[in-house]
């Protein structure tokens, strides 16, 4: 934990009524880094700001001669601004530029040559400071993946002092602070100032320590780096290092900056012990150090400009890699649109799967405690797989559950513990919400109900993050099932266009076709689609199209029977795959059309496909759908449990073949920015990185 309230300085609570957040200044000095500096910016802007307000990114050119500050000039945003210096001084003198600078309540120093872990990385990084516990905070770094020897034999090097550093004083000890990523309370950056000094990064901890000021290592917040390519680089780094030492005990005395210095010798005995068995190339790296230790002593360079390490400013995010597990239905629609959304974003992907096709479980007969012991053994057969397939779990960064995975999540997680790697689910459906609110099928009070509640809870809470398809789906998991907030993202379902494939929509005249297409689940309300047929069955222009088969179908299938409506037409016994050439035939399709508090919170796979289609999606207006689409805008509402409204809809739409037009083409727009496989994808990715 960070160390207790810095005494003698007020609360932020107490001035509130001033200001809502605590402001920060990000400050880059940059010296000829081009190659990173607008992937920086891009990142920093993209920062979630919760507990703060990002005032403004100051980038300070230290004399740069090639395209660093034209690079910066391509952002268009006024939060970002640089200072453009045409003569080379050194880090530590922009560095006090940039004190001078900064008003904000906290400044974070970035090395341009960085990466950023996520969304989160300036929060995780200020908070501390924010919280007035400590002063200055540095970021935990992460090496690129190694390409050359040397640096495979610089990573063994960084293993071997990560885990003396990170232990020695839980970490907060001078060798964690670096320069790549610091936080400074205003205290602090109004009273410190460089001197022409090597090593920025010590300078800011001893004075911190001399001041009595408090430093926290923020090991949470992290940054990507690349290692130098070739020795000769990795000289330039280290020399700088050897001789930074010297400097600092003229400026500090010897006493502090010997006692800063100093490891404990039992950690470095374990950790060599320890690196040699992962890392053999520890052992030449020691020979490396000592030569270079020898060079640095007989070199007479004392200056804050020191060549430049160019191989390590190649920097290039190496892309993660995902296990899609369990015993997934490899042909269920959602698992294909997530499968080739990953691939589309160039991710690699490793299937660990018992493809187990998907059974409909939606009547009382189903629901015995025989019949679901039956169906989750089966499920058990995942244990072949992961016997032949277990280095493969060593190589990816995430573990992603496939639908329906709420027992394969029970098997995934002792895997993700094992090889420490982040287990991800996303559930789709709420099953006990589905069998006992919308099925009907199940009692809540009953033994069975009471088991399934408290099982699922605990799956989601075993996750290290689980999708919810809407903002209503997330606050519906946190308040019922106690999943914490920060597990949860908002992922939309979205629609494979491999499968709905587009057509441009082109029919002007008043003869629609409206289509159900879906399992007849009690929350689709069809029986009042049955009901809106009767109302229009004297209207020859108006046809009616359902395509599927489940719960409600029989009795729905018998009304529309005994009333002997001419308009309606059953397709409950076509394969899946010749589906895609009847609901394309659609001019309005349709969507959730009951009084349903899952209605109010879901948006299901049928919206997303009909505007996939380039159909005019025609669906109950609730809170949920409210938020993501507008009406007669890219698509149309109407009141839910409502047959009259629904037909008065569907009039509107009939006689007006330009809106029908306009809502498919607004539709369709929309699913291709933001649902489609690709889209539905990136989104994953992006979340998946922030918790790696």
């Amino acid at each position: 934990m960070p160390p207790g309230p810095l005494p003698g300085v007020q609360s932020w609570g107490l001035n509130r009524h001033m200001k809502t957040k605590p402001t920060v200044t990000v400050g880059i000095p940059a010296y000829n880094e081009e190659k990173n500096i607008g992937n920086l910016l891009l990142e920093l802007l993209n920062q979630k700001q919760s507990i703060f307000e990002l005032e403004k990114v100051i980038v300070v050119s230290d004399g740069s001669t090639d395209g660093t500050v034209a690079k910066v000039k391509i952002i268009k945003n006024p939060q970002v601004m640089v200072i453009d210096n045409l003569e080379r001084k050194g880090k530590p003198y922009r560095l006090n530029q940039l004190f001078e600078n900064s008003k904000s309540d906290t400044l974070v120093i970035l090395d341009a040559d960085t990466l950023l872990q996520d969304k989160l990385f300036l929060e995780k990084l200020m908070k501390p400071v924010i919280k007035q516990k400590a002063d200055l905070t540095s970021a935990g770094i992460e090496e690129l993946e190694p390409k050359t020897f040397i640096q495979k034999m610089l990573k063994a090097s960084m293993a071997f002092k990560k885990y003396i550093f990170e232990r020695y004083r839980e970490g907060n000890n001078l060798y964690t602070c670096h320069g790549r990523a610091r936080a400074f309370s205003r205290r602090l950056y109004s009273s410190i100032q460089f001197t022409d000094t090597i090593a920025d990064d010590a300078f800011s901890y001893l004075f911190c320590k001399a001041k009595k000021y408090k430093y926290y290592f923020a090991k949470e917040a992290k940054v990507y780096y690349q290692l130098p390519e070739n020795l000769v680089d990795h000289e330039k780094q280290s020399i700088r290092f050897f001789q930074s030492k010297k400097d600092l005990v003229r400026t500090f005395g010897e006493e502090l900056v010997q006692s800063e210095y100093r490891l404990p010798f039992i950690l470095s005995i374990q950790s060599f012990a320890k690196t040699l068995v992962s890392y053999p190339f520890i052992v030449p790296y020691f020979t490396t150090v000592s030569w270079l230790k020898i060079k640095s002593s007989l070199s007479t360079q004392r200056t804050s400009k020191w060549d430049v390490a160019e191989s390590s400013k190649n920097l290039k995010k190496e892309k993660i890699s995902i296990c899609l597990f369990g015993t997934y239905d490899r042909n269920y629609t959602s698992n294909k649109l997530i499968l080739q959304g990953l691939k589309e974003n160039n991710i690699d992907v490793v299937e660990i799967n018992a493809h187990t096709p998907v059974t409909r479980l939606d009547s009382q007969k189903e629901m015995t405690w025989i019949k679901l012991i039956v169906r989750i053994a089966r499920k058990y057969r995942i244990i072949t797989e992961i016997v032949k397939n277990y280095k493969a779990f060593k190589k990816v960064d995430a573990i992603y559950v496939g639908y329906p995975g709420h027992f394969d999540v029970l098997i995934a997680y002792p895997i993700a513990k094992i090889f420490g790697k982040k287990l991800v689910f996303n559930p789709l459906l709420i099953f006990y919400t589905g069998f006992s609110e919308e099925q009907g099928i199940l009692k809540k009070t009953t033994l069975m109900g009471k088991v399934l509640k408290g099982g699922e809870t605990l799956i989601y809470n075993l996750c290290d993050m689980v999708f919810a398809d809407t903002p209503f789906q997330e606050k519906y998991l946190i308040r019922d099932y106690k999943v914490a907030k920060e597990k949860l993202r908002v992922l939309p379902i979205g629609a494979d266009d491999r499968y709905y494939k587009y057509t441009p929509y082109t029919n002007l005249g008043k003869k629609i076709n409206v289509v159900y297409y879906g399992l007849y689940s009690p929350v689709h309300g069809v029986e009042h689609i049955i009901e809106a047929a009767r109302i229009l069955r004297n209207n020859k222009d108006v046809k009616f199209t359902f395509v599927g088969i489940g719960q409600t179908f029989k009795a729905n299938y018998e009304r529309a029977k005994k009333l002997k409506l001419p308009n309606v037409e059953f397709f409950h016994d076509v394969p899946m795959e010749k589906h895609p050439a009847i609901i394309q035939k659609a001019d309005i399709f349709l969507g959730f059309l009951q009084k349903h508090p899952t209605v109010d919170r879901v948006i299901p796979n049928k919206i997303y496909q009909g505007q996939a289609l380039g159909k005019v999606v025609l669906t109950a207006d609730a809170p949920v759908t409210r938020s993501i689409f507008t009406h007669k805008q890219n698509m149309y509402f109407c009141q839910p449990s409502n047959p009259k409204d629904l037909v008065k809809a569907i009039l509107d739409l009939q006689s007006n073949p330009k809106l029908r037009k306009e809502i498919a083409d607004n539709g369709y727009a929309l699913y291709k920015k933001e649902f489609t496989p690709k889209a539905v994808g990136k989104k994953l990715i992006e979340f998946v990185q922030e918790i790696l």
